[in-house]
């Protein structure tokens, strides 16, 4: 299995749900979910966790992947992302970036915020310079003023925030619904055995979930030991964090995506449109 910042694997060792299993689980770690799904694509894992705009592009690209389960916020109005400036910033609005240098991960979620707000501030994107910058690399360049200003996620987000003192001038839950997949190949959903063990760790997944929401002291402690995140920047991502996994269903997640989807091709992101009912594969829905 794949992860991102070990969260998937810190929150199912945590909350107990790795204990007792049927079957061994052999983790790797990936900076994005498009490094994850490339991983899946070429063989090197079985199902991956990712945000929307990847699972949209890994579609575009026909990637033989099928998203196998969601997860949603369980606080609309809490996000995992933002719009970050450095401390002394005098951004305080979408409307400052004009004319602005501004970070963001193409072919990600925060490339979906920033064209999604801009647009809905009235604010032309062409009236911004925007700079593709890593998970990695996006903190230093915006505080070594490189950028003027991030669209950033959680973890990173709460790090800049903690650790040098950035500030979240506009919150992405207006503009993103947030959710979150796991991302499985189709010749793992083939096999058997490992398509049962892929719906059995979905379930456990999805308790280990409630379990953060009802622990979040005890859940941000164990995140910041294991992660070596100070307690500060854990704290906040795991304030920001709680997801609950939900059913698969036209309503709740496949239109949203593909929404976000031909927004994408309207903003001329894709070059063909997508219909992206085929991207889901619904039989682990029960586990929800």
């Amino acid at each position: 299995m794949g992860d991102q910042a070990t969260s998937v694997q810190t929150l199912l060792q945590t909350s107990g749900e790795l204990q007792n299993l049927p079957y061994r689980i052999t983790w790797s770690e990936f900076p994005s979910g498009a490094a994850g799904i490339a991983a899946l694509t070429g063989g090197s894992v079985d199902v991956v966790p990712t945000a929307d705009a990847p699972a949209i592009f890994a579609f575009a690209a026909h990637d033989p992947v099928k998203v196998i389960s969601a997860s949603l916020p369980s606080t609309p109005s809490q996000s995992i992302y933002g719009l970050l400036v450095p401390g002394n910033s005098t951004i305080g609005n979408l409307a400052a970036l004009a004319g602005k240098k501004v970070g963001w991960q193409t072919g990600s979620v925060a490339q979906y915020f920033a064209l999604q707000a801009l647009k809905q501030a009235g604010v032309a994107s062409s009236s911004v310079t925007f700079v593709n910058l890593t998970a990695g690399s996006a903190l230093s360049a915006l505080n070594g003023g490189k950028v003027d200003a991030l669209f950033s996620s959680d973890p990173f987000m709460s790090i800049g925030v903690a650790d040098f003192h950035d500030k979240v001038v506009v919150s992405g839950a207006p503009y993103v619904k947030g959710e979150t997949f796991w991302v499985a190949s189709k010749s793992a959903l083939d096999d058997p055995a490992i398509s049962a063990a892929i719906g059995d760790l979905v379930g456990r997944y999805a308790k280990a979930q409630l379990w953060a929401a009802a622990h979040r002291s005890q859940w941000a402690a164990t995140f910041s030991h294991i992660t070596g995140l100070p307690i500060a920047v854990s704290d906040l991502y795991v304030n920001r964090s709680q997801y609950v996994t939900v059913p698969i269903t036209s309503s709740n997640i496949i239109t949203p995506l593909q929404n976000e989807a031909d927004f994408f091709y309207q903003q001329k992101v894709l070059t063909a449109p997508l219909h992206l009912t085929s991207l889901f594969d619904t039989r682990f829905n029960n586990q929800a």
